[in-house]
C-alpha cells in the first residue's frame, strides 16, 4: 500500500499542478515523499552487491539523492509548476551528475531505471566520451550489442547526423560518435512497482545489466573536473 500512495499522490498532482493544491496537500507531500525516501534508502542498501561503488552512499540520506519536484519554467513552454515525478541518482558522488550511476524515475506510467550522460551541455564530457568509443571501440560494442542489454536498453540521445569531422568514420563503433549525449532507460510496470519485493528484484536487474555500459562511461570521464559555477556540480535538475 505504501508504494501505491506515492503513485496516488503523483497522479493527483498531474491533474492539479499549482502552487494552490501543494500547498493544500503539504503534509500529505511530506507524508509520501518520506515514504519515497524510505524505499530509495532500501533500495540502495540491495544495490551494493550488485554495484560496489553505491557503497559510499550508505551513509548518505536518500534526501541527498532526490531532485526537487519544482519545475524551471522560465524558458519552457510547459508553465506548471512541479514535475509529478521523484527522481533520484544514485553514484559513488552522490546526485552529482558526474561520476555517473543510476537515475530513478517513479511517476504514473513512467517508473524506469535510466543511466548514462542525459545532458550533453556540460564542457568537455562528449569529447571525453567519443575519444573512448573511438579508442576502445569494439569494447564499447561489447557492452552494448550484448543481447540482454540491447533487448531492454536501446541507446537514446541527441546525436549528429554525421560522425564529427576530427574523427575516422571507419572506426567500429563510429555510429556512437554522432551522439551528444548517450543514456538508456529500462522500465518497471506499476504492477512491479507496487509489491516492494517485485520492484526491488526489477530495479536489481536492470542495475546490473547496466553496470558495465556505466563503468566504461565513467572511466571515460575519468579526467574530468567540474568547471567553476557548474549548475550540475551538485546534481541540480
Amino acid at each position: 500500500m505504501e508504494t501505491k500512495q506515492i503513485l496516488d499522490f503523483l497522479r493527483q498532482l498531474r491533474e492539479n499542478n499549482s502552487l494552490a493544491w501543494m500547498k493544500a496537500h503539504k503534509d500529505e507531500y511530506e507524508t509520501v515523499k518520506r515514504t519515497f525516501e524510505d524505499l530509495v534508502g532500501e533500495l540502495v542498501t540491495r544495490l551494493v552487491p550488485i554495484d560496489e561503488e553505491l557503497a559510499a552512499l550508505q551513509d548518505v540520506s536518500p534526501r541527498d539523492l532526490m531532485f526537487r519536484l519544482n519545475r524551471d519554467t522560465r524558458f519552457s513552454a510547459d508553465k506548471t509548476p512541479y514535475m509529478p515525478s521523484f527522481r533520484v541518482h544514485m553514484a559513488r558522488g552522490g546526485k552529482a551528475i558526474i561520476p555517473l550511476g543510476y537515475y530513478l524515475n517513479v511517476e504514473p506510467d513512467n517508473i524506469f531505471v535510466g543511466a548514462g550522460m542525459h545532458s550533453a551541455s556540460i564542457p568537455g564530457t562528449v569529447q571525453m566520451i567519443r575519444n573512448a568509443i573511438a579508442e576502445r571501440g569494439e569494447e564499447f560494442l561489447k557492452v552494448i550489442e550484448n543481447k540482454k542489454f540491447a533487448a531492454i536498453y536501446p541507446i537514446q540521445g541527441e546525436k549528429l547526423k554525421n560522425v564529427p569531422r576530427e574523427y575516422d568514420a571507419g572506426v567500429p563503433a563510429a555510429e556512437y560518435l554522432k551522439f551528444k549525449s548517450l543514456f538508456i532507460q529500462g522500465f518497471i510496470s506499476e504492477a512491479d512497482f507496487l509489491d516492494r519485493e517485485k520492484f526491488f528484484k526489477k530495479a536489481g536487474e536492470l542495475v546490473k545489466l547496466a553496470k558495465p555500459f556505466t563503468r566504461f562511461l565513467n572511466e571515460a570521464l575519468a579526467e574530468f573536473r567540474f568547471p567553476d559555477k557548474c549548475v550540475f556540480r551538485r546534481g541540480k535538475r
